[in-house]
């Protein structure tokens, strides 16, 4: 039995933690950086994508930001998804379809309207929708489950970002290098119910 125990245990000190199921922002239509260089007097776009998903049939969230004075969104579109709501008052996502793995559900457009860098760290971060506790995930089941909400950092510094846990780092400049990536308390019900 203490075998055993100790072969989980150095199992579990060399395999990295997987990166949960959640709602992400990314600068392609992909699991990847989670910033950008924008650049003056061009659209830049943000794509959204629902990563991870054992099955699901829509989403609930809001963005958080605050935008500086010469970054200005121009738009979002999720189509072919049916929406209710808008990104940055709460937004509900429909997929029509139970759909899983990876796959983009939107994009948002932003243009920078000056030559200047953008002033310190401008961060775009999906939180949950007002009057929901957490970012939500529609199961195909039709039941309602808390998933993790993505982070994205304007950035006009030319160091790539990495994306890892923790907290956004604010360097020299205030410019902000570092993404985070939000997780969720869950129960081990919770857990078994993803394999069920």
């Amino acid at each position: 039995m203490k075998l055993l125990l100790l072969v989980f245990l150095c199992i579990a000190a060399v395999v990295p933690p997987a990166f949960s199921e959640e709602i992400y922002l990314s600068d392609g239509g992909d699991y990847g950086a989670c910033a950008m260089v924008v650049p003056p007097f061009q659209v830049s776009t943000v794509y959204v994508v629902h990563t991870l998903s054992p099955g699901a049939t829509g989403c609930t969230w809001k963005l958080d930001y605050t935008p500086p004075a010469n970054l200005v969104a121009l738009g979002s579109s999720f189509a072919p998804f049916s929406v209710t709501g808008d990104p940055y008052a709460g937004i509900t996502i429909d997929y029509g379809a139970c759909t899983s793995g990876n796959f983009v559900i939107g994009q948002l457009t932003y243009l920078k309207t000056t030559m200047d860098e953008i002033p310190g760290c401008n961060h775009l971060v999906v939180v949950a929708a007002p009057g929901n506790a957490s970012v939500l995930a529609t199961a195909c089941d039709a039941g309602d489950r808390a998933i993790s909400g993505g982070f994205f950092s304007f950035d006009t510094a030319p160091i790539p970002p990495v994306r890892n846990s923790g907290a956004p780092l604010a360097y020299a400049g205030g410019y902000c290098y570092v993404c985070i990536s939000a997780t969720q308390p869950s129960t081990w019900g919770a857990v078994k119910a993803l394999y069920r």
